[in-house]
């Protein structure tokens, strides 16, 4: 299959909303890559990469059925910079191989990567726009606490593992802010759609 027309990547803070404008791209048509599935696919029993990170961390990052418990690798590489940078060792190049394979195989005119660590981990080049959702504090305890059941703690701490927001939106080609309503954030999402020529 040939290559996408666009290649957008879309990134933003922790808890700002990049799942549902990733969706309402969706719906406009977009094919989406999602990092974080594909970080999941890579832990994933019988693989390479799940071998390492538990001859890494441990046993006590696994469930009774023997799956990764995201919860507690969670606590391990979120109090421990050390540590997260040996799971983005293990995690990120199965990622990246995936995205840039799933990339060049795409079937629809624009597609969507979702990256939580497109800047951290040096991917901008790889996308014709890149793509920033912002919110700010009260928004994103109020997104996580509602949809995650974390804490103010642990927010911080995964806000902190991360580029500050901030400098993403200056590097950005595209903002959305998704401090408002959903029907205002589809509404920015749509007008930058209809300017990307609706993936035509």
């Amino acid at each position: 299959m040939s290559e996408p027309d666009l290649r957008i990547g879309l990134t933003g803070g922790f808890g700002t909303g990049k799942s549902t404008v990733a969706g309402i791209f969706r719906e406009l048509g977009a094919g989406i890559i999602d990092a974080d599935e594909l970080a999941r696919e890579a832990l994933r029993p019988g693989r390479e990469e799940y071998r390492q990170a538990v001859g890494q961390f441990g046993e006590k990052i696994l469930t009774p059925s023997g799956e990764i418990d995201r919860p507690a690798l969670a606590a391990e590489i979120f109090t421990d910079s050390g540590a997260r940078a040996r799971l983005n060792r293990i995690v990120h190049p199965f990622v990246i191989r995936e995205m840039d394979e799933r990339l060049a195989d795409s079937p629809t005119p624009v597609t969507v990567a979702v990256i939580p660590l497109l800047f951290e981990a040096g991917l901008p080049d790889r996308f014709d726009y890149v793509m920033v959702v912002e919110a700010g504090g009260e928004a994103v305890r109020k997104r996580t606490a509602a949809s995650r059941g974390m804490s103010e703690e642990e927010i911080a701490r995964r806000r902190a593992a991360q580029l500050p927001l901030a400098e993403k939106v200056r590097r950005a080609d595209f903002v959305i802010d998704n401090n408002g309503s959903p029907e205002e954030t589809r509404r920015q999402v749509e007008e930058i759609w209809a300017q990307l020529g609706n993936g035509e």
